[in-house]
């Protein structure tokens, strides 16, 4: 018969043994505009700011919000309904706050996306975290490499580890959780002892957040390691610190299948020995002028100046050419005649 016992029924407890009273119903939901949600939340935000610098209290709006909550929840229950949340706004800011009852109604619409006329602290700060990031700007792949590029640049000159997406992840994710949300993504970009300090000059604050709403599409507030390197090799594939070998290429179908030349080079006409020389010594005279076009030094040995032409083409560094490697380096690098090529 005691009211004073220590024990506290959960909700549920309360509504199996039927003490919980029916909820109630909520008010008619008016139409607001995303931007004056965004407005309502700030004027919330503002005064919760006001109301605790009074009390002597200065935190930041995170720690405000948690503040608020927990103060709210008088039966600790770990959620609100919208009547302790607007009664608790009304009354203890209602010399500060601007804003009005239909005001909190549509901003409850979505903070309780769910309907169940309840929130937690952490649904709370979710759906708070979509309204913001809901206003941010949008941005171009273009955009979104060049905003790569600027922290491989940085990567590579204040941690000589260009490419190394894991280690840029790592620095900012202290905990060791595998996540990081916003804040420390910024410290990531700006801190300029413990991140890559990337100046609003370079990047601005408008692209960081852009940049931020691409990497999070889903909108969970944070990212994985996963999802951080997936989205940089994605839109940094030139950064990435492995290479693909000409095999792996091959076998993924990145690299088209060589052209057969064999029957081409034996049905060729004959030339010759006479003929073949002065086409020789017309090659020779080509390659010369187009060595020195490239400031490269022409008065050597005629086959040296085949073997730097090689060098020069030789994309996969074998020191070989094909003969369809070798014809397409007359044709687009020296510029031979195409009837000389042909």
């Amino acid at each position: 018969h005691s009211s004073t016992s220590f024990h506290r029924l959960t909700r549920y407890s309360m509504k199996m043994r039927g003490f919980d009273k029916p909820k109630e119903a909520l008010p008619p939901l008016p139409h607001r505009t995303w931007e004056d949600l965004r407005k309502t939340v700030a004027d919330i935000e503002k005064s919760l700011l006001a109301h605790y610098a009074e009390r002597g209290l200065h935190s930041t709006t995170q720690d405000n919000w948690q503040r608020f909550f927990r103060e709210t929840d008088v039966d600790y229950s770990g959620r609100l309904t919208f009547f302790e949340f607007r009664d608790a706004l009304l009354g203890k800011l209602r010399n500060i706050f601007k804003s009005d009852a239909e005001d909190l109604r549509a901003l409850w619409d979505v903070l309780d996306p769910d309907g169940s006329k309840e929130v937690t602290y952490k649904e709370l700060t979710f759906a708070l975290y979509r309204l913001d990031v809901h206003s941010w700007p949008d941005d171009d792949d273009a955009s979104i490499e060049n905003t790569v590029s600027e922290l491989n640049n940085t990567l590579k000159k204040r941690l000589l580890a260009g490419g190394n997406w894991y280690k840029a992840f790592c620095i900012v994710d202290k905990d060791g959780s595998g996540r990081i949300d916003y804040s420390e993504f910024k410290e990531l970009m700006r801190d300029e002892y413990h991140g890559l300090a990337v100046r609003p000059s370079r990047v601005p604050d408008a692209r960081l957040k852009a940049f931020w709403k691409r990497l999070d599409a889903n909108l969970s507030s944070d990212v994985t390691v996963a999802e951080f390197i997936h989205f940089m090799r994605q839109h940094g594939a030139k950064h990435g610190m492995h290479r693909l070998t000409e095999y792996s290429k091959k076998k993924r179908g990145m690299v088209e299948a060589a052209r057969d030349w064999t029957e081409d080079i034996a049905n060729a006409p004959p030339m010759s020995g006479k003929a073949l020389c002065s086409l020789a010594t017309r090659l020779t005279e080509v390659l010369k002028d187009w060595l020195v076009s490239k400031n490269l030094r022409p008065s050597v040995g005629q086959p040296r100046l085949w073997g730097m032409l090689i060098d020069h083409v030789d994309a996969r560094k074998q020191a070989r050419l094909s003969f369809g490697e070798w014809r397409s380096a007359l044709r687009d690098v020296v510029r031979l005649s195409p009837s000389c090529v042909s």
